[in-house]
């Protein structure tokens, strides 16, 4: 009796229908292929046959999930491709615009380019600066090309100003030679620059001068003695990478109120505000008077959109060498200089106001008093 139940076709049948479940339950994928009518006719063959023809099936759907991952793979090789292409296609076409809006150090061929020699009277120095800075020859000045010249000096100013600290550090380091500079060996370059022996030789305007360094000197030097990065702020600080990150982080320390590190429009805002009184240095830096002018000048900084302006974007705006300031500057000399009215200058309105202009020959009037000769 039992062997003719195990022998009987319904029960073979019902292990045939076991077997697809099994192998369904293992292999997923191959639902479908279990399903097909390959495996259908499959299941009317004998048991042998029926294995011979499930493990086709097996591979064949294998291939398939193979394929498919080889696929996948393909196209997001493809997507990996084209997206570093944009960025150095992006990368590529955007260097001149990079450079513009934050220079890096001029070489010696660069500097030599638009130097002006300071020979002549200032009016002779103005009109050299004026030739060079007038890009298409015109005969006058817009407001493109004295902004792309004012940062072009400031660049050459800041670029010279860190090759010679090196220079000037080993030539005042002497007695003793200590790796510090103390205010004895600055005294003695201050006095050989006024071609004085002493200090009673110094005009009274000098005596000032000196005394006002030397006032900076104790502030910023440790024991009264300065590192050479020291000595950079203090001849240069629009030069010192570490001034103007202490910059920057009080800047921050101060207006930011929700504590993230990094200034909101709102928190930005604040400098705009009747209420506050900013520092001379935040003033300069940030020189607007309406909240909307404050919102125009947070969307220009925030280069990554995030619609906050973190220390790095503020690191790059309090460098003197950014486009920012270099545009303000020439709107502010054509306000002051463009008599006729047509938003250029002419040489001769140039020459009307040869002290403002001054920065146009040498950047250093921008940022040092005609006394101090750092």
């Amino acid at each position: 009796m039992l062997p003719c139940v195990f022998n009987s076709p319904y029960l073979n049948v019902q292990l045939t229908k076991v077997r697809q479940g099994i192998m369904i339950f293992i292999f997923p994928g191959l639902n479908s292929a279990l399903n097909s009518s390959h495996l259908v006719k499959c299941s009317r063959l004998s048991e042998e046959a029926m294995k011979t023809c499930i493990n086709m099936s097996i591979r064949s759907s294998r291939n398939k999930i193979i394929l498919t991952l080889y696929l996948v793979f393909a196209v997001y090789l493809i997507y990996v491709i084209i997206f570093l292409a944009s960025m150095l296609f992006r990368s590529a076409s955007d260097v001149k615009t990079k450079i513009r809006a934050l220079p890096t150090y001029m070489s010696d061929a660069e500097i030599d380019k638009i130097r002006v020699l300071e020979v002549g009277t200032l009016q002779q120095q103005l009109q050299q600066a004026f030739g060079k800075a007038d890009d298409n020859k015109n005969g006058y000045l817009d407001k493109d090309e004295l902004s792309e010249w004012i940062q072009m000096k400031v660049s050459e100013h800041i670029t010279v100003g860190v090759k010679t600290n090196f220079k000037v550090f080993l030539l005042l380091d002497k007695s003793p030679k200590d790796g510090w500079i103390s205010m004895e060996e600055y005294d003695a370059l201050f006095l050989s620059s006024r071609g004085a022996k002493t200090e009673e030789d110094l005009s009274r305007s000098d005596r000032e001068q000196l005394m006002s360094e030397r006032a900076e000197f104790l502030e910023l030097g440790n024991e009264e003695k300065l590192t050479i990065d020291e000595l950079l702020t203090f001849r240069h600080p629009e030069s010192s990478h570490a001034h103007l990150l202490a910059r920057v982080t009080e800047l921050i320390d101060t207006l930011d109120e929700d504590g993230d590190g990094a200034l909101s429009v709102s928190e930005l805002g604040q400098l705009s505000d009747p209420a506050y009184r900013p520092s001379e240095e935040e003033a300069a830096n940030f020189p607007v008077s309406s909240e909307t002018e404050m919102r125009a000048l947070h969307a220009r900084l925030d280069t990554n959109g995030d619609q906050k302006l973190d220390q790095h974007e503020l690191l790059v705006f309090a460098d003197p060498r950014h486009v920012e300031h270099a545009s303000r500057d020439a709107a502010r000399l054509i306000r002051l200089a463009d008599a006729d009215g047509d938003g250029q200058l002419a040489l001769t309105e140039l020459q009307m106001h040869p002290d403002q202009f001054r920065m146009i020959v040498d950047a250093r009037h921008r940022f040092h008093q005609p006394g101090d000769r750092r």
